[in-house]
């Protein structure tokens, strides 16, 4: 009897093997200019923005319970998401129009007067506009 309950309590850790898939790295999925969605500045001077991306990591886990008779596994995908705050390096910076506002790297420099406006680019992801007005 011992030696039964003994191979039934195997028998049943053996069967209820768990393998879980590691996670997929995390995809860039929205990327922001922390700043407001005006920025005003005197000509001659420079701001330097920030920059946030939301990445989205997914996992998917499986569960497989194998027996005598059968086999079924068990499948559940999740996903999870997080806003970073990314290097302004990281990104490909953009102004509207050169001979109102330049950008490097996050730093606006304000050059004459007038409104033009900053956007960033990263991993094929482009953030919304920054206005700039420059007086």
């Amino acid at each position: 009897m011992r030696y039964l309950m003994l191979l039934f309590i195997a028998f049943f850790f053996t069967a209820c093997d768990e393998e879980l898939v590691p996670p997929v790295e995390g995809e860039l999925f929205k990327l922001e200019i922390d700043s407001p969605a005006t920025l005003t500045i005197p000509v001659g001077s420079s701001r330097t923005l920030g920059l946030r991306g939301l990445y989205v990591t997914s996992e998917t886990q499986s569960v497989s319970n194998t027996g005598v008779l059968q086999s079924v596994t068990y499948y559940h995908t999740s996903s999870d998401s997080s806003y970073v705050t990314m290097a302004n390096s990281s990104a490909e910076w953009y102004s509207g129009n050169n001979n109102i506002a330049t950008v490097y790297n996050g730093t606006v420099q304000a050059i004459s007067r007038g409104t033009t406006f900053i956007y960033a680019k990263s991993a094929g992801i482009t953030s919304g506009d920054i206005t700039v007005i420059v007086n």
